[in-house]
């Protein structure tokens, strides 16, 4: 008998053991892309709500009239934590010309599953388009899947701009 024969092919164990370092690779790059998926979607609701804000401001700087023989004082935004959905309202003055009636523009959702993990409100009054919320600056913070968080910062200055990957205004 011969027992000194020539074996070829992969024994069991080695055949897992690749196997095994495979779906591990796998696994790291499925968490890679999930997160840069959250990230998108953070990033382009950042870019929507800027984009809302900044619609807000310019009614402001113009006047704009949702409502005919008005006489506009404010353009607010506003938001609920945990909510996907926020608002845009008008107010006018009334007949004693106090800023006290207001009309829904519309109601807005962020796109991609992405929340706002904080409550507030602020907005632009007539006729120069100015913040009326007396610190430096308000957040508008978002987060998505509570791993991805981003946020849109508007200054006092009237600077409006967009963060991923932080919480807070610099």
């Amino acid at each position: 008998m011969n027992y000194s024969q020539k074996r070829t092919g992969f024994t069991l164990i080695e055949i897992l053991v690749v196997v095994a370092i495979i779906s591990i690779m796998a696994g790291v790059i499925l968490a890679n892309v999930n997160s840069g998926r959250n990230e998108e979607a953070v990033d382009a609701a950042t870019r929507t709500l800027v984009n809302t804000v900044r619609e807000l401001q310019q009614y402001a700087l113009t006047g704009k009239q949702f409502s005919n023989n008005t006489d506009p004082c404010l353009y607010q935004i506003a938001w609920t934590n945990g909510a996907s959905t926020y608002t845009t309202t008008y107010y006018y003055k009334d007949a004693g010309g106090s800023c006290s009636q207001s009309l829904g523009i519309a109601t807005f959702t962020l796109p991609g599953g992405v929340l706002f993990s904080g409550t507030g409100s602020f907005g632009f009054t007539l006729p120069y388009g100015k913040p009326n919320f007396g610190t430096a600056s308000v957040a508008l913070p978002v987060t998505k899947a509570g791993s991805v968080s981003g946020v849109v910062c508007a200054y006092k200055d009237g600077l409006i701009k967009n963060t991923v990957g932080g919480s807070t205004c610099p």
